[in-house]
């Protein structure tokens, strides 16, 4: 058949989590044409995790029960990412709906916090740092 078409998650949340999953920044913004584009600077050397979604109930939460979701290289596999003193640039993931198996209230994701609005990378991060 036909390939399908390509929608848009609408508002969405790019996270930059360290590895014990706190988010340490964010990016954010309304997809078009099937894609979000996101740049997250001032990110010091280390490994991080990367995920986006949309926060719909508005609970700071992103990713939790029925909202899209996705990680970087998938949502099924995170792999962390190392940043080092160089630019990252085509850091390109697949978000959507997950699919749990079992009961719902068993399997649902609890989501991931986001950073208040006036944010984009964390205080805890160095000032100016790369």
């Amino acid at each position: 058949g036909d390939a399908p078409s390509v929608g848009d998650m609408g508002y969405a949340y790019v996270l930059l989590l360290d590895p014990t999953l706190k988010t340490v920044g964010q990016a954010r913004g309304r997809s078009s044409g099937g894609t979000l584009a996101y740049e997250l600077s001032g990110v010091p050397p280390g490994q991080y995790f990367i995920v986006a979604g949309t926060d719909s109930d508005n609970d700071d939460l992103v990713c939790d029960a029925g909202e899209v979701c996705g990680a970087w290289p998938t949502l099924g596999a995170p792999t962390p990412l190392t940043v080092g003193t160089t630019d990252k640039a085509g850091v390109d993931f697949v978000a959507g709906f997950p699919v749990t198996l079992g009961k719902p209230t068993e399997r649902a994701p609890r989501g991931y916090r986001r950073l208040d609005g006036t944010k984009s990378i964390a205080p805890t991060l160095p000032a100016g740092s790369r």
